[in-house]
C-alpha cells in the first residue's frame, strides 16, 4: 500500500459508485450523507465518481470544483450484465486512471495498481442466510478475492468486524459506522405531520416498521405476533414502510389469511420526508429483522424520539448499548411479550425515547466525516498501515 504520485501531481480518488441507482438502501443513504462533507473537506483533492449507465446520481451531489462524473457502461443492478460490463469498463479505465486512493462500495472488488485500494462491505447476509450453494461460493470468493487485492476494508459496526474476521485481519478493516443528518427529523412541523397522516388515514397511535419487504425483515412472524395481541384483546395498528424486495405478496396474503387487513398496512415508495413524518407519528418503533449488518433505521427512530422495540442481535446491541426492548427474532411469543410492554409500561418508554435522543448524536453526519476525513488524510499522506485500523 501507499500513494503513487499520477502525473499531474495532483491528489486523486476514484469512487465506484456503479451500485446506486433510484431504489433506497443504507449504502446509497451512506454515500450520499458522507462524501459531500469528505468531498468539501479535502479541497485539495480530484473526486472522480463513476456513475451506473442507467442511473443519474450526479445531481445528488453538489456542485464542486474538485468533483467530476464519469457515466460508465456499467448498470446498477442484473449480477451477470453488470458482472460483463464491470470487466470490460474497470480493466481499460483502471490503466488509463492513475488513482491514489480508489474505492469500491459493492462486488466484486477492481483494484487500482497505481494506490490504496478500499472496499466497503455492509453485510454478508448471503453466508449468514444461507444463500444457494452458488450464490455463498462465489461471495466467499469475491470475499477472500478482495481480502487479498484491498489494502483496507470499511465496515459499518464492529459485529460487521467479527463477522468478516475470517476473511480480513483486523489490521485491515476499519470501521466507519453509518449515520444520518439528526437535524431533518427536528424540522418537521405540525402541518406536515397532519397532511401525511390525513394522505395515509393513519390512526392517532401506531406501531411502526421500516425496511425492505424481504425474508429476513421477519414480517412474517411480526404479523404472527399482531395476530397473537389482538386475540388477546390487544389490537395495534400496524404501519410497515418499505418497496418490494420478493415478499409483498406472500405479506399481504398473511395479513388477510390473519385478519389483520383492518389493522395493518403496507406503504411503498415514499419520499424520505414522509419516512420522516412516520417516524414523528408513530407510538413505537419495531426492527424484528433476523439479521442486519448496521440497522439505520434504528438510528432513524431514535432521531424521532421514538422508543424501539428490536431482535436480540449482536449490532443491535451494539448501537443502543444495551438499551431496548430486546426479543429473539424467531420466537414469537418473545416479540408479542416485547411490543406489549413498549406499548404499555410508560416509564421503559420514556427511559428509551430519552436515551435514543442522546445517543443517535454520536451517529450523525458531522461526527461520522472526520473519521472518513482522517481515513483518507492517512492514506494519502502515507501513515503507517497501524495507524489506520
Amino acid at each position: 500500500m501507499g500513494r503513487t504520485s499520477n502525473s499531474t501531481n495532483i491528489l486523486k480518488v476514484g469512487l465506484n459508485a456503479t451500485c446506486f441507482n433510484d431504489r433506497p438502501s443504507g449504502a446509497k443513504q451512506r454515500f450520499f450523507g458522507l462524501f459531500p462533507g469528505l468531498i468539501r473537506k479535502l479541497s485539495f483533492v480530484e473526486f472522480v465518481v463513476f456513475e451506473a449507465a442507467d442511473s443519474v446520481i450526479h445531481t445528488s451531489l453538489p456542485a464542486a470544483d474538485n468533483l467530476r462524473f464519469v457515466k460508465t457502461t456499467i448498470p446498477s443492478e442484473g449480477r451477470y450484465r453488470k458482472a460483463v460490463y464491470s470487466w470490460e469498463f474497470w480493466n481499460h479505465t483502471l490503466k488509463k486512471e492513475r488513482f491514489d486512493i480508489f474505492e469500491c462500495f459493492n462486488f466484486p472488488m477492481f483494484k487500482s495498481h497505481t494506490g490504496c485500494n478500499l472496499i466497503t462491505i455492509h453485510d454478508i447476509r448471503a453466508l449468514k442466510l444461507g444463500g444457494s450453494v452458488v450464490e455463498t461460493t462465489l461471495l466467499r470468493y469475491l470475499i477472500r478475492r478482495a481480502g487479498r487485492d484491498a489494502d483496507f476494508l470499511l465496515t459499518v459496526s464492529d459485529a460487521m468486524k467479527q463477522e468478516i474476521a475470517e476473511f480480513f485481519p483486523p489490521q485491515k478493516t476499519v470501521l466507519i459506522p453509518n449515520g444520518l443528518d439528526v437535524k431533518a427529523f427536528q424540522t418537521l412541523d405540525d402541518r406536515h405531520l397532519s397532511y401525511f397522516k390525513d394522505k395515509f388515514s393513519l390512526p392517532d397511535e401506531f406501531v411502526l416498521a421500516v425496511g425492505h419487504l424481504e425474508p429476513r425483515k421477519n414480517y412474517t412472524r411480526l404479523l404472527q405476533a399482531a395476530a397473537r395481541m389482538r386475540r388477546r384483546g390487544i389490537e395495534f395498528p400496524l404501519v410497515i414502510i418499505g418497496n418490494d424486495s420478493g415478499e409483498t405478496g406472500k405479506i399481504r396474503n398473511l395479513i388477510r389469511t390473519l385478519g389483520l387487513s383492518k389493522s395493518a398496512q403496507i406503504l411503498t415508495n415514499l419520499s424520505d420526508a414522509e419516512v420522516r413524518c412516520a417516524y414523528s407519528l408513530c407510538h413505537l418503533f419495531i426492527f424484528p429483522s433476523v439479521y442486519e449488518g448496521f440497522g439505520i433505521p434504528l438510528l432513524e427512530a431514535m432521531a424521532a424520539g421514538c422508543p424501539i422495540v428490536l431482535s436480540d442481535i449482536a449490532v443491535f446491541r451494539e448501537i443502543t448499548e444495551g438499551n431496548g426492548l430486546f426479543f429473539n427474532p424467531l420466537d414469537v411469543d418473545e416479540m408479542t411479550i416485547a411490543i406489549e410492554r413498549g406499548l404499555t409500561n410508560t416509564e421503559e418508554r420514556l427511559h428509551l425515547r430519552d436515551y435514543g435522543l442522546r445517543r443517535v448524536w454520536e451517529f450523525d453526519f458531522t461526527n461520522i466525516i472526520p473519521i472518513y476525513e482522517s481515513l483518507y488524510r492517512k492514506i494519502l499522506y502515507h501513515q503507517e498501515a497501524s495507524d489506520l485500523s
